[in-house]
This record gives C-alpha cells, structure tokens and sequence, in this order.
C-alpha cells in the first residue's frame, strides 16, 4: 500500500540564453581540456562563460552555466546530424523537461521545467513517481516563443541590441539589456498555469453589430486621418479586440502584455515606451500610448517614433503651462455648454488662446510677437485646419450611439498638434465623465 506524503508542482527550474559565437571559437584550447580530462582554467571559464547572455536564476555559480550551456550545444550539435534546420525543440528526462527555441540565427533560448511528481512509501522505502506526462510540448514550446516576442516588442531583436553605447560595448549592451527585462518577465512566469491558450496565441474579440464595429471603425479612421503621427489603433471594450490595425502575433503579444502586471507598473512611472512592429518581414520601431481605462474602454496608439519626443523636448516655460492649468481648472469649475473664447499673453510674448464650445475646450499657444488681430486670424485658421472635426462632431449627435462610445469620443480628446509655419501648440482637453454631452 503507498500513501503520497509529499508533492511538487510543475516549475521554472533555468532558463537562460546564449550564443556559442561569443565563445572560444572552435580549435581553440578551452574544449581540448574536457577531452582530455584535465581540469578547466580560469582564463578557460571566462572564454566558455562568454556564451551566456542571460541565466537564471542569478545567483547560479559560473561551474553550472558553462555545464548547462556545454550540453545544450551537444544535443544541438547531435540532432543537427539528422536535420539540417535546427529542429530541436524538446528533450524529456525523468526529473527535467528542456525546451529550445533559436528566434535569430545563433541565439538560443533554453527553458528548463522540473517534472512534477508525488513522494511515496512503500514497504522497501520512500520513492517519487514522476508525471512527465501533465508537462504537454506544444504549450510550454509556445510559452518560451511568448517570451522572445515580449522582448522583441519593446527592445527590438537580439542583434539590434548588440551595440556599443557611450559606456559598454556591444555584449555587454545586449546583456544588460536581456537582463533588465527578463528578470522582471520571469517572475510573474506561472507555469502551472499554462494551458490551451498559450498554445492557441488568440485574443478574445467582442462580437459587434454591423452598425456599431463601422462607428469603431469611423473613429478609427477619423484618428488616423486627423494626427498624422498616429500609424495604427486598436481599441478594446472590457478587454476584448474591436478594432486591431497590426498582425496577430504582435497584436497577441501586447494583449498579453495589457493584462500582465509589467503593464500596470510601467503605467506608473511613464505613459510611453517604444514598441517594434513587424511589417512586411521587418521590425519598425513605433512608440506606444496606452489610454485606458475611460468606460472599460482603452485605446491603444502606435505612433511614429521619435514624435512624443520631438513634442516634449520643445517645451513650454513654467508660467505658461501654469497658466493653461489655471485656465483648465476655470473650465472644469463652468460647466456651462455657452460658447467664450480667453486670450491671454505672457511676458515673453506666448499667446494662450482658450475656446470652449458645447463642453469641448481647445487650448492654442502661439510664441510670436504679434497683435491680438494677428492672433485671433492664425486662431481662426488652425482651428478650421485641425480641429473643425473636433468642435462640430457629427459623428456625435446621433442618438444611436451608445454611452460608453459616447463617453470615450468625450474623453479621448488629449490631443497634441505641432503647426510647422508657428512653432505652436495646440492641446485639446475634456473632463472623462459620462455626463459630457458629446
């Protein structure tokens, strides 16, 4: 009779990343001294640890990695005799069940997952049974690809990294970089609770009427066609897709990204990062802007790169901005849907030009001397230039509309313009309340 007294679940036990190209290359005298059974050097230890870009855990000593790496090449290698493609993806033993995956030629990503088992007695003594069987290929090979794109999505490939900055070189760049983001990424790795989904890589759509997707999908297109730095959109109610402008796999990838906790402590120190998108066989490198949550609504926005920092890094001086937050705060306190319009300017010769009309408020900031003539004419013309879809929103008086695209249209209007010919501003606010009438 046995009785399990102890159990041990599914779990991360390595995964690291390495390229034998950074080693020693081949004839030289580190591999010699395993075939000949003398011990290995220092000098040897630090050409083979070379290799590893990434490990974990940590804290493993350098003896392990080498060893680890060494016989991840073997079993390359030795498959490679009877395939010419690097097909290896898999390798179980009793304890341990090892998955490979190269994403770029010469790079190889090895997860290795400890075998579940039960511990149990019997008459001759304790024994683990083990159930390689609940450890399915297909899923945890899927896991270990999601964990390549997830990086590639904001840090681009491996060989992009490989570079030299102003204080590391190429190697070193790319290792700090792996090291960065994956010590964070496999933390909130939950292996025993991978299943079905992660094989499929599919995101949940939301079923909509033909009436509604074409209203998602005019606004869509009005966002696009309005703020030429905006590139693609997707748009997601209660976490579900309505509208997707990328491929699947990218499109997976940051839905996966939207609902793991690197979002939600990313959104708290910055509202942009760099995404990579793949287009046409390439990588293009976009920045991305979350705006979520307005109504269970977030929107997602793919900008060309460099235009939020090209925005910021022109600047506005302190009493100007201050002024714009005193003159926002006198129109969250009015709510009145009457229309006015406050000019005001400042010292240095920066107009702040305010119009409200029917809830919706346009700020413009001009920086040259001119007369309020002048200003009131260049107002006029950007606003029939940028912003006439804005402030006369057809879209917006159908009583068809439901609520909580009503509510979105109301709160999405934080938008940033640059007019080439002024060097001005324009900036867009609207309270996020449902009450808005939009």
């Amino acid at each position: 009779m046995t009785n399990p007294v102890l159990t041990a679940e599914l779990a991360l036990k390595s995964f690291y990343i390495f390229n034998s190209a950074f080693g020693p290359k081949e004839g030289e005298a580190s591999w010699l001294f395993v075939l000949t059974s003398h011990p290995f050097t220092l000098s040897d230890s630090l050409q083979e640890e070379k290799k590893v870009l990434f490990y974990h855990p940590q804290d493993t000593d350098i003896d392990t990695k080498i060893k680890d790496v060494g016989l991840s090449e073997a079993i390359i290698k030795f498959s490679n005799t009877f395939t010419k493609d690097d097909s290896v993806q898999t390798m179980h033993t009793q304890k341990t069940c090892q998955f490979y995956y190269q994403p770029e030629p010469g790079y190889w990503m090895i997860m290795t997952l400890s075998v579940p088992f039960d511990r149990k007695t019997r008459d001759s003594g304790d024994y683990n049974e083990y159930h390689g069987d609940t450890i399915h290929d297909t899923i945890y090979q899927s896991v270990l690809r999601q964990a390549y794109r997830m990086f590639r999505m904001f840090h681009g490939t491996f060989q992009d990294n490989l570079r030299p900055n102003e204080e590391l070189d190429a190697q070193a760049n790319l290792i700090g970089r792996l090291e960065a983001f994956y010590q964070s990424y496999i933390l909130h790795l939950q292996m025993k609770r991978c299943d079905v989904v992660d094989a499929f890589g599919s995101v949940q759509y939301l079923p909509l009427n033909q009436l509604l997707f074409l209203r998602v999908q005019n606004f869509i297109n009005m966002i696009e066609a309005t703020f030429a730095p905006i590139k693609h959109c997707i748009f997601l109610y209660s976490d579900q897709v309505v509208w997707s402008g990328i491929n699947p796999t990218d499109l997976y990838t940051l839905y996966e990204y939207f609902h793991s906790p690197m979002f939600d402590q990313l959104a708290q120190s910055k509202q942009t990062r760099p995404a990579y998108v793949t287009e046409q066989g390439k990588c293009k490198r976009y920045t991305l802007m979350v705006c979520r949550k307005v109504q269970n609504i977030s929107l997602c926005l793919l900008l060309d790169d460099g235009a939020v920092e090209n925005e910021q890094s022109l600047g506005l001086p302190n009493d100007v901005m201050n002024l714009i937050v005193d003159l926002l705060d006198d129109v969250r306190s009015n709510r009145s849907s009457v229309m006015d319009e406050t000019i005001v300017k400042t010292h240095d010769d920066y107009w702040i030009v305010k119009r409200s009309c029917n809830t919706r408020h346009v700020f413009i900031i001009l920086n040259k001397s001119s007369t309020l003539i002048d200003v009131t004419e260049e107002t006029k013309k950007i606003l029939d230039q940028h912003c006439l879809n804005i402030i006369e929103n057809s879209f917006s008086e159908s009583s068809d509309t439901p609520d909580w695209l009503r509510a979105w249209i109301c709160c999405f209007r934080l938008c940033c313009m640059r007019m080439a010919s002024w060097s001005s501003w324009s900036h867009c606010w609207a309270n996020p309340t449902v009450e808005c009438s939009v």
